[in-house]
Order: structure tokens, then C-alpha cells, then sequence
């Protein structure tokens, strides 16, 4: 069976050939940038840079490689529309680099990390060692 053809027998409530696997087709599915960083340094994986899809929750945007080494069957379609000139440098609370959308503005005070939105008033905070 294909990745469509397992999700949606599981759907119509039939066995497929195994249990569809769903990395991030859905925000509440994905990994956290610090976890996948971690993993691939693990895993002795350097490239590409992680991107940082989810700012808030600071989901990563799992690779190729992590999408066949773990037989995904169910990914977000939003990845479609990616290029480099809409991601920037950015580095996660654990100090590791990744890659954030080019529109995320944010700002360190006093060790947290603000986001400001219409007018600069401040929509996020992260405290100072939270992640």
C-alpha cells in the first residue's frame, strides 16, 4: 500500500498494511524543533537546517530523510509552498540553530524573548529558559 491508499483504508475503518504514521499533518502531530535537533544530532544528520514552522510551539518541519527513515505517511501540505527566501537564521532556547519563517520579528529583553505586534505592543513573551 501507498501513504494514501493506508490512510485512507484506515479512515474507512478497514486494516491497512500497518498503522498510517502522521508527522505533523496537523499541528498537535509534530515534533518540537529542540527534540528534532537533538535527534539529528543523534542520528549525525547536519543538513539542512531545521525550520521552525510553528513559532509558538516551536515545531520543526521534518526533512526528507526523516519522512522515509520513518516510513511518514501524513505530513502537513503547507510545506508545498516553501522556498529559501521565506525563512531567516534564528537559533531555539537550547542554543541550537534552525531556520524561522522570514516575517518573525522577535526581540530580547531582560533575557526573554518578545514578539511585539500592531503599534509594538507585546503579543508573546517566552521567559528566560522556558521553551
Amino acid at each position: 500500500m501507498n501513504s494514501r491508499e493506508r490512510v485512507l483504508t484506515a479512515i474507512g475503518h478497514k486494516e491497512p498494511d500497518r498503522v498510517p504514521i502522521d508527522q505533523g499533518s496537523m499541528r498537535s502531530s509534530g515534533i518540537m524543533a529542540i527534540a528534532y535537533n537533538r535527534l539529528k544530532r543523534h542520528l549525525g544528520i547536519t543538513d539542512p537546517p531545521t525550520k521552525v514552522y510553528d513559532m509558538i510551539q516551536q515545531l520543526a518541519q521534518p526533512d526528507a530523510w526523516y519522512l522515509e527513515r520513518f516510513h511518514v505517511d501524513a505530513i502537513d501540505l503547507g510545506r508545498a509552498f516553501d522556498s529559501p527566501e521565506l525563512w531567516q537564521d534564528w537559533v531555539l532556547p537550547d542554543g541550537s540553530e534552525a531556520l524561522a519563517p522570514a516575517w518573525f520579528r522577535s526581540e530580547r529583553a531582560n533575557g526573554d524573548l518578545l514578539v511585539r505586534g500592531a503599534g509594538g505592543v507585546v503579543i508573546g513573551k517566552m521567559p528566560e529558559g522556558a521553551l
